[in-house]
């Protein structure tokens, strides 16, 4: 504590009652009030950053989730329709196998049919 920060009480005896004052005690509740404003303007500074900080996260993964849907959307866009075809011609290889390995052909025409 600094110099002249001190509170003293003081009692004062007069017969049967008594009488309890404190002094210095404004001049340290003054001092207590200006340090308590001044830590509500750093205390609302803090609280506007973090609030910034906050907003502009959120934004950013807004932003992210959008260019993933977008990237998506051109990916499917673009490939879809080369997959579609993919996946039905290597169906049709399937099949084809399938049905080779069914056959009964014992012929040339019929072996070479389903070659």
């Amino acid at each position: 504590m600094r110099s002249g920060d001190d509170i003293t009480l003081v009692l004062s005896l007069d017969g049967q009652e008594f009488e309890l004052g404190m002094k210095g005690a404004g001049r340290i509740l003054d001092r207590f009030e200006r340090q308590a404003k001044s830590a509500k303007g750093g205390v609302g500074e803090l609280d506007t950053s973090i609030e910034g900080i906050l907003g502009t996260t959120r934004d950013f993964t807004i932003i992210l989730a959008t260019a993933e849907q977008a990237i998506g959307t051109l990916v499917r866009a673009t490939f879809g329709w080369q997959k579609t075809i993919m996946d039905a011609a290597g169906e049709i290889e399937r099949l084809e196998v399938m049905m080779r390995g069914m056959s009964t052909a014992t012929t040339q025409a019929g072996v070479t049919w389903m070659r």
